[in-house]
């Protein structure tokens, strides 16, 4: 069940009332009284009431100090009480803002793990090449090193077209380049053991392939910057 929290004009008489209590103790009252009505009354007493007049003036004596007493210490609780709500509220604004600081720190550090853990997932869904791929991915990479950079754009071409055919009727070749040009291209590869070729001794048409065991490694390499 939720709490019902009090004004605070409530919550300052009740810690006002509170205060005054804890002022006005037994011995306080005792003192007071005696000091202010029981002294007096003895004193006049002792010398004697010789008129109502000095009676009446005793007691607006000893009731008016009883009054301010009463009065000054009321207003003085009233300060106390407001002093230690104050304070009881600078302490909940203190803790809440402490445990605010918390939540935050901890919502920085599940951040922080997330994206840690996220990282960790990515490099576990990335393939792990077996020594063989591992060295047909050298290769490949060393090769396209020593071709011109026209190779690229030629081998993605032979990637998405899987066979092309120079001769008689030639294939479309790659963008930018004319047959020539494109043929060139693919000898060079060839050479470099990334396609396979294939003349027809009756038509004497040329073909190109990406070389079976090359075409896992190209695709990393050939697309790894686009």
């Amino acid at each position: 069940m939720e709490k019902h929290l009090d004004n605070y004009g409530t919550r300052l008489n009740r810690a006002s009332v509170s205060e005054y209590k804890l002022f006005w103790s037994g011995y306080r009252v005792l003192v007071t009284l005696s000091g202010t009505v029981v002294a007096p009354f003895l004193v006049q007493a002792h010398r004697g009431f010789s008129s109502m007049l000095s009676l009446y003036e005793f007691l607006e004596s000893g009731a008016t100090g009883l009054i301010l007493s009463l009065g000054s210490t009321y207003l003085y609780s009233r300060r106390k009480a407001a002093e230690s709500l104050d304070m009881d509220w600078q302490n909940q604004l203190n803790f809440m803002g402490k445990e605010l600081r918390m939540e935050q720190e901890a919502v920085v550090l599940e951040r922080e793990t997330v994206k840690r853990l996220a990282g960790e997932v990515t490099d576990l869904k990335k393939t792990k090449r077996t020594p063989a791929e591992q060295e047909r991915y050298n290769l490949a990479k060393a090769a396209l090193g020593k071709l011109p950079p026209e190779a690229v754009g030629a081998l993605q071409h032979l990637l998405i077209h899987e066979k092309l055919t120079f001769g008689m009727h030639s294939s479309s070749p790659p963008a930018g380049m004319d047959h020539n040009k494109a043929q060139d291209i693919y000898s060079q590869c060839y050479q470099n053991n990334l396609v396979t070729r294939f003349i027809d001794p009756r038509t004497n048409h040329t073909s190109y392939e990406i070389a079976p065991g090359m075409k896992s490694a190209l695709e990393e390499l050939l697309y790894s910057n686009t």
